[in-house]
């Protein structure tokens, strides 16, 4: 072959190996993301510190939230408008520091699983998730709390000691709870089974860091606030129902995670995601996805906090 030909032929090969990198790229097939909307605010009264979200799955129009610490083993469903349709008391469940809450289909029921994973000075040695069946809609109303018996719980440990963690998410087709750690440089990913065969103090698994997700730095990053030395901390994470997508919640970014099937989620969260228009909450501590997956929920702490909705377009 002469060498013109070559030259030639190793340049198509090149463009066509960009060519197909460019298809594969998973940039390309990431979903479009409008400016949030803010939707509702939340009903003034005993939910003041918001801390976790995630959908209802039995009511289209619902979500769930939980108080940070301070409150009971409580869990409040509002309507995506901002009203107060109920709350429910999980029976014998404690609340020490409730920090994330998660929706779930799991051997064909529909679950909430309440996370008491606070904590600020690791200091505690076990943690614990709450698990309860998701009440009939029907048997709900304003200003009322209904009791609803704690179906099972998990207490667990960290194998390298305590630590805080706000980020809480279930991938129920996997039959694992993932934990993300907060006040850790970087962000230490762990999981542990979703229902567990017996109840021993379960020893999470540790799988992998987010090195992407580094300190603050720049201006204001010395003072010990939520949008200054800790603005880069994970305060919350949600799955999609149907494993397929995820989201990790700071004090000033939010990020979309698309997992290839069979990719495992330690792989997806080593790199950054998709990061999504700004929500420009003061203390934003809560985000979930939609039953559907095409719609993220965020909201802060505070007295009446807005509610946002990012709405999520697949490109065709």
């Amino acid at each position: 072959m002469h060498l013109r030909s070559r030259i030639a032929l190793s340049a198509n090969v090149g463009a066509l190996a960009v060519l197909l990198a460019a298809c594969n790229n998973p940039r390309d097939k990431a979903p479009h993301i409008e400016v949030p909307v803010r939707s509702a605010h939340l009903p003034s009264g005993p939910l003041v510190e918001a801390s976790g979200l995630a959908p209802s799955l039995l009511r289209a129009d619902a979500l769930w939230l939980n108080n940070d610490s301070g409150d009971s083993a409580t869990l409040y469903q509002l309507s995506k408008d901002g009203r107060e349709l109920g709350r429910i008391r999980l029976e014998g469940a404690k609340a020490t520091d409730w920090e994330d809450c998660a929706s779930f289909h799991f051997k064909g029921q529909p679950w909430l699983l309440a996370a008491d994973t606070g904590d600020n000075d690791a200091v505690r040695d076990v943690l614990t998730l709450w698990f309860c069946p998701e009440p009939d809609p029907d048997k709900l109303s304003p200003g009322s709390t209904l009791k609803v018996g704690l179906a099972w719980s998990v207490r667990f440990r960290f194998p390298d000691g305590p630590k805080d963690c706000e980020a809480v998410g279930v991938d129920a087709s996997e039959g694992y709870v993932y934990l993300l750690t907060k006040r850790t440089h970087p962000p230490v990913l762990y999981r542990i089974p979703l229902k567990p065969v017996d109840e021993t103090v379960q020893v999470a698994e540790k799988l992998g860091s987010l090195p992407w997700l580094r300190p603050a730095n720049g201006l204001g990053s010395s003072i010990p606030t939520p949008r200054g030395l800790y603005a880069n901390q994970p305060c919350g994470m949600s799955f999609s129902q149907d494993g397929r997508r995820a989201t990790i919640l700071t004090y000033v970014d939010a990020f979309l995670f698309e997992r290839e099937p069979g990719q495992a989620w330690a792989a997806v969260f080593a790199q950054e995601g998709q990061r999504l228009p700004p929500h420009g909450l003061q203390q934003a501590e809560a985000i979930g996805l939609s039953a559907d997956g095409k719609t993220i929920f965020i909201t802060s702490e505070g007295a009446s906090a807005p509610l946002l909705s990012y709405q999520l377009t697949t490109p065709k």
